[in-house]
């Protein structure tokens, strides 16, 4: 889970978080996860590595769609 001030509250070790913005992330894993599924409660785009996700945390559209700093989770399985 990350936490709205760009922290992670809990991850597998060796995953790191690099906040790119508001509201935009990379994960980094300690493996590659490009072939593995993954969820999340916000919106996921790629990420500039094998090892790594992004993620976009926005408004709902009808308040904007603006990026925000939120807590979200996600989960990966490999």
């Amino acid at each position: 889970m990350v936490g709205y001030t760009a922290n992670l509250v809990r991850a597998t070790p060796g995953t790191t978080l690099t906040s790119l913005g508001t509201g935009r992330y990379d994960v980094k894993f300690p493996v590659s996860v490009h072939k593995c599924a993954y969820l999340a409660t916000v919106e996921v785009v790629p990420g500039p590595a094998r090892n790594t996700i992004g993620f976009q945390v926005r408004s709902l559209l009808f308040f904007g769609g603006n990026p925000e700093n939120e807590s979200f989770h996600t989960a990966i399985v490999c």
